[in-house]
């Protein structure tokens, strides 16, 4: 297998932040390769260029193309693509749907993996909003028993006990939960 590091890039829409990407990889020693939207439905391994991926027969929907911008790192020390994305967030240059290659990335079709990357960063989102709340109600349970708050927070622990299987709708539904019963406590 060929360990060059590389750097996938899709959907940069942003020319700067596109150039400040590019120049970083490069500086690491990164090979950067652009993946275009008639691409997608090539296997990740393949755009990577791992040994043993052929391109793909198959063809993709147009409609159904993700358009979520996306980087992927494939054969990237962690020091080292923390040292891109540092210097890059000095920048002011933030990328949320990012990665790196795993054993079963390798095998999904790029649109795959960009549209589950999409759906594991809108489920970290809520759940980083909701902790918020969380916060609030631990607070107010400390100061006075609320059965209902007690309830909602039991709820979202076992939520998080979920893992995986912790879905963008069970975390909204918990959350909406919660915000009703700590709803009395707001005015």
């Amino acid at each position: 297998m060929n360990e060059q590091a590389r750097l996938l890039i899709y959907q940069i829409e942003n020319e700067v932040k596109d150039q400040a990407l590019r120049q970083e990889a490069q500086a690491q020693g990164i090979e950067v390769r652009e993946i275009k939207p008639s691409e997608v439905h090539h296997k990740v391994g393949y755009l990577a260029g791992l040994e043993g991926y052929e391109p793909s027969q198959d063809s993709l929907d147009p409609a159904k193309i993700e358009e979520s911008e996306m980087i992927l790192f494939v054969n990237t020390p962690r020091e080292v693509l923390g040292q891109v994305l540092a210097q890059l967030h000095s920048q002011n240059f933030i990328f949320p749907h990012k990665a790196t290659l795993t054993k079963s990335s390798k095998d999904w079709t790029f649109n795959y993996l960009v549209g589950h990357i999409e759906a594991e960063h809108q489920v970290m989102t809520a759940y980083a909003r909701m902790m918020k709340d969380v916060k609030r109600g631990l607070a107010l349970i400390e100061r006075e028993r609320d059965p209902q708050v007690e309830e909602a927070l039991m709820t979202i622990q076992a939520l998080q006990e979920m893992g995986d299987m912790l879905s963008l709708d069970n975390l909204k539904a918990a959350h909406l939960d919660l915000l009703a019963a700590l709803e009395k406590y707001d005015k």
